[in-house]
């Protein structure tokens, strides 16, 4: 009876995250002076333009100053919060801690 207990937890206990490859996200806080800021992997590029002084990343009609490519973005769904890669480190975003959050799945 233990041993089909811990092994029913066991199952129970080990459910795997669903996760999802993303494309791109933006974010920002406009409301708290926040500029939209633009991640994106290899499947996805914007088009960039170098004025000579600073690099802008042009989506969807806007420039965007704050922009970076990075190695990789997972969704994990149900916990739903955002994992970015990219070379030695590693950061989360959380869609509820920003006015502005959109995303592409891969």
């Amino acid at each position: 009876m233990i041993r089909r207990l811990i092994i029913l937890l066991l199952i129970v206990g080990c459910e795997e995250d669903k996760t999802k490859e993303v494309a791109w996200v933006l974010y920002s806080n406009p409301s708290h002076g926040d500029n939209n800021t633009l991640l994106w992997t290899k499947h996805f590029q914007p088009q960039i333009y170098d004025n000579g002084y600073s690099t802008y990343a042009i989506f969807n009609g806007d420039s965007l100053f704050y922009h970076d490519s990075v190695r990789n973005i997972i969704h994990h769904i149900e916990l739903d919060y955002f994992e970015i890669f990219e070379g030695r480190w590693e950061s989360m975003l959380y869609p509820e801690q920003y006015s502005v959050f959109e995303f592409i799945y891969r």
